[in-house]
């Protein structure tokens, strides 16, 4: 069944479906994963001594991917394709904050909550918004060894869902055909896999699998990508570092075609914080990472600035036992 919204006064609608409510699965998903989550966590410090319970970590165990278009952060983004004949702006305001994280020996295990909105501007229109994307998920990351070095990691259940705007209706309702909103909304299970061979450098590949509520049908996505950083420079009593960082994508929805998204550029940071700010070139080759575009191949280049946020304060109970306040325990220093 379909309700129609009339968008013009003289002669154009559109057509909409009307959105179905949530499954019942979703909801489980979402809401009754974590809470399951967190009993083997319990069980795991209940039996180990030693084990550390830490209440707002600072930051997740499993950096997330620096190069991967659709990773929660904050950013502003100038972006021109190739033939100059199209120019976009993109805005993101999205962080990864860090929730539960156990210390067992030498196993790190931390849940966390993801969230972002992914605005895409026309820049040639005053009025030039044409979709935007949301994302909300649970990362858990896993480090079998507590280090900087060696082996990581993380399972994140996500949703994320596309919106078009009205800005975009009402500027192509005289279009033929007009334009018309998608219906586009993924729940994912995604497992990456990564290795740092030093504090600096690291590779990580994964899969994902999702799920389309809207034609009901499975899909799989395949990802893989690398992070390289220079030794650190200090002016002005900050950390300057060149860095390089590429993504690779392949989605079944999209006929396996790949995804490529490359940063070159600097990341500047006070020492010893994990927050800071990243300038690039960034350059993409692929299919509109939208998911109003999903089917729109696209080639653009252009500046991006990234502003890494990663904050909290840290409450420590040692073996389940002792509460140690944030404002006396090194940790939450």
């Amino acid at each position: 069944m379909k309700q129609r919204i009339f968008l013009d006064w003289k002669i154009r609608y559109a057509t909409i479906p009307v959105r179905q409510p949530m499954h019942l699965k979703r909801l489980l998903l979402f809401l009754v994963l974590p809470a399951l989550l967190a009993w083997p966590c319990r069980v795991i410090a209940a039996e180990a001594r030693s084990a550390d319970l830490t209440l707002l970590p600072s930051g997740p165990l499993f950096a997330p991917p620096l190069a991967d278009p659709m990773t929660p952060v904050l950013s502003l983004k100038y972006m021109a394709t190739t033939n100059h004949e199209t120019h976009i702006g993109k805005v993101s305001a999205g962080t990864t904050f860090g929730l539960l994280r156990l210390d067992a020996g030498p196993t790190a295990l931390q849940l966390n909550i993801a969230g972002g909105i992914f605005s895409r501007f026309d820049l040639y229109d005053l009025f030039g918004g044409e979709t935007t994307d949301f994302l909300i998920g649970f990362p858990i990351d896993l480090i079998p060894r507590s280090g900087t070095n060696g082996w990581a990691f993380q399972l994140t259940p996500y949703h994320t869902s596309s919106h078009l705007l009205d800005e975009t209706i009402f500027k192509n309702a005289d279009s033929t055909p007009p334009i018309e909103p998608a219906e586009y909304s993924r729940d994912v299970i995604r497992l990456l896999i990564a290795y740092r061979f030093s504090p600096l450098d690291r590779l990580y590949a994964g899969a994902a699998f999702a799920f389309d509520g809207i034609d009901w049908r499975y899909l799989h996505n395949y990802q893989a990508g690398s992070e390289f950083f220079s030794p650190a420079r200090t002016f002005f009593h900050r950390e300057f570092r060149l860095y390089l960082a590429d993504d690779l994508q392949v989605k079944e929805e999209t006929n396996w075609s790949l995804n490529l998204n490359l940063q070159a550029g600097v990341s500047i940071k006070r020492p010893d914080e994990s927050h800071g700010l990243r300038i690039a070139v960034e350059y993409f080759d692929g299919n509109a990472v939208e998911g109003q575009f999903f089917e729109q191949k696209e080639q653009n280049i252009g500046l991006a600035a990234f502003f890494d946020l990663y904050s909290g304060r840290h409450a420590v109970f040692s073996g389940w036992k002792e509460l140690i306040s944030s404002h006396n325990s090194p940790a939450a220093e």
